[in-house]
């Protein structure tokens, strides 16, 4: 067997030929490959490797200046081996082994195939233009054709876009688990994550679709995207859907049906997703009889929280007595208005001097009163719910005779339909009286 001795520092060869220029051209300073002809004699397990064929191993570049052949009955591979002598000599010998060594020479691999019995030519450099290795341009153009990354895309497997493994384009053609029934699809993989975004070919109804996949786990709901922007269609998602579903940023989507959660039955829902612990979500009421604002959150460990309502001025109901209020003495005295100042939910009744609430939920509710007290005695304003004493809103006791000002508030639960009531009462001899008397509700 020819044996090739090189000194790589120096690019000296000893018993070959210098074809660097023609190496630099096909495969640079450090590649791998074969060009030139291997033949098999017959039937037989000979193998020879022709007159003229090179090697390139890294850098070290072998010239066949006769035929190499090779007994191949108990072997599979035609090999070049290469050992190292620092500091910088490199031996090439061609030779037949069964099995390839993992080690490597110096820079290069100990064992470069340039046969495989079974598969035939390795690393392969043929002669021609328009070769790339082992492949030729329309090979390679095949290859990647075939990920939807030029010319034409092509179907998912199977037809169905959760069969789709690795990154590319690809059609959709009435496609299993796809949003619609033309279009085509981006999927994109990292690891065993996975994101596709779906684009419709429907000249008059474009729209894009998105969905993701975590690790083994099922794909998520697909979530539309408007071609004006961010915006989720209102037939995806209703008010129980799991948070982490949403995509992050800025969403919003209309809501069109009675339940689901939502506060109201027409809406617009405004999402803001930073992650699974910073998302708020928004409902603006659409109906003009009963518009509003909500807001709740999502974290990831506890789920949705409970809605909660935006304070308005329409949500205050206020009731004004200016006219003087005679309280007999230790009597609770219910207080009636002569004057309505808010009312927008139609909360407040003056004849009665009742606040009838409208929802279940949290008021807050305060009271005023100038009150004529005599010496040592005391004076309250009270909240009354459904005919029964709540809490003490006010109470004042008077070191002299003297006007005082009684000011008190109370947050109180309620259902839909409870009233509420003020009282005054004073504990002196005499009748007192009460005057200029503000009774305000406001809704939670």
């Amino acid at each position: 067997m020819a044996i090739k001795v090189f000194n790589y520092t120096d690019d000296k060869y000893i018993e070959a030929e210098d074809t660097r220029a023609e190496r630099i051209a096909l495969i640079g300073n450090k590649g791998i490959g074969f060009r030139g002809e291997i033949i098999q004699s017959g039937t037989t397990d000979t193998y020879t490797v022709k007159e003229g064929s090179h090697a390139f191993i890294g850098g070290l570049s072998i010239r066949f200046l006769s035929d190499e052949s090779f007994d191949l009955a108990s072997s599979r591979y035609i090999v070049i081996e290469t050992t190292y002598t620092a500091p910088d000599f490199y031996s090439c010998t061609i030779l037949a082994v069964n099995e390839i060594s993992s080690e490597t020479a110096g820079e290069v691999p100990k064992h470069v195939p340039i046969y495989d019995k079974t598969l035939g030519i390795q690393n392969d450099l043929k002669k021609g233009a328009g070769r790339f290795g082992a492949y030729t341009k329309e090979e390679i153009e095949n290859w990647v054709k075939s990920f939807g990354l030029a010319g034409n895309a092509a179907p998912p497997p199977n037809n169905d876009l959760n069969d789709i493994v690795e990154t590319g384009a690809y059609i959709i053609g009435v496609s299993a688990n796809a949003p619609f029934d033309y279009g085509s699809v981006f999927h994109i993989r990292r690891n065993n994550d996975a994101t596709q975004l779906a684009i419709s070919s429907s000249a008059s109804a474009i729209s894009m679709h998105i969905r993701k996949k975590s690790g083994v786990g099922a794909w998520s709901a697909w979530l539309p995207i408007n071609a004006e922007g961010l915006t989720l269609a209102s037939n995806v998602l209703n008010g129980n859907t799991d948070g982490s579903t949403y995509p992050r940023g800025v969403t919003s989507f209309t809501v069109a049906a009675e339940g689901s959660n939502w506060p109201k039955a027409l809406g617009t829902v405004l999402n803001i997703r930073n992650s699974d612990s910073r998302f708020t979500q928004w409902f603006f009421g659409h109906a003009p009889a009963t518009p509003g604002a909500w807001y709740r959150h999502w974290y990831s460990g506890s789920g949705w929280s409970p809605w909660y309502e935006v304070s308005t001025t329409d949500r205050v109901g206020s009731m004004h007595r200016p006219s003087v209020l005679s309280a007999s003495p230790s009597v609770y005295t219910k207080v009636v208005f002569d004057e309505t100042w808010h009312n927008a939910k139609g909360w407040a009744d003056r004849t009665t001097g009742r606040f009838t609430v409208d929802k279940t939920g949290y008021y807050k509710f305060s009271a005023y009163a100038t009150v004529y007290m005599e010496a040592n005695k005391t004076a309250q304003l009270s909240l009354y719910k459904n005919g029964s004493l709540y809490r003490h809103l006010a109470n004042s006791e008077a070191t002299n005779s003297a006007y005082q000002q009684l000011v008190g508030f109370e947050t109180a639960s309620a259902n839909a339909g409870d009233y509420f009531e003020l009282y005054a009462r004073q504990t002196g001899q005499y009748t007192n009286d009460f005057k200029s008397i503000r009774f305000i509700c406001e809704g939670a």
